[in-house]
């Protein structure tokens, strides 16, 4: 994961320090990781060695889950949904917004993303061949980091919240 540095004089009490950031935009691969915590005054208080099961413990502390009952399910956003706040899962969930072409060209779609954690892309949109391919309609977008998206097209505009999480209850 990286190289420790000393941060306090060599002994019996010197400590050591990792930074965690910046986290790699495709995470990190270990089989194990050991973890010490210490409190204002640099005192022990805790100490855990997680096997690579636990990386996900690691995980969860750093971007805690959400609670799954918080999501929104719907897959199909229409032009009655303008102005509504949605709450998706940042893993890999997909919605369609189905609007008027004439109106509301597939071309005009504005993504404007504030990823909460700063470590890459919230969501996007899904190429025209994978669409077709899935066959789904052409304005197909998926999850990927929390974070916080406004998706506009003409006088359409929604917010969509992507949080950390499981959307399966």
């Amino acid at each position: 994961m990286g190289d420790a540095h000393r941060t306090t004089d060599a002994g019996k009490n010197e400590r050591w320090v990792r930074s965690l950031s910046p986290i790699p935009i495709d995470g990190w691969s270990v089989t194990e990781v050991y973890a010490r915590a210490y409190d204002a005054h640099g005192r022990p208080v805790g100490s855990k060695s997680l096997p690579y099961s636990g990386v996900s413990e690691v995980n969860d502390a750093l971007w805690p889950p959400a609670d799954p009952k918080v999501f929104s399910h719907q897959k199909e956003i229409g032009l009655a949904d303008s102005g509504k706040h949605f709450v998706f899962a940042d893993n890999d969930w997909n919605f369609s917004i189905v609007l008027d072409a004439a109106k509301y060209p597939d071309t005009a779609f504005i993504l404007d993303c504030l990823p909460k954690y700063d470590t890459g892309q919230v969501m996007g949109q899904m190429t025209k061949q994978i669409q077709a391919s899935y066959g789904l309609p052409v304005a197909t977008f998926y999850t990927s980091r929390p974070g916080t998206c406004t998706i506009k097209n003409g006088d359409f505009a929604i917010t969509v919240e992507v949080l950390h999480g499981n959307w399966r209850l």
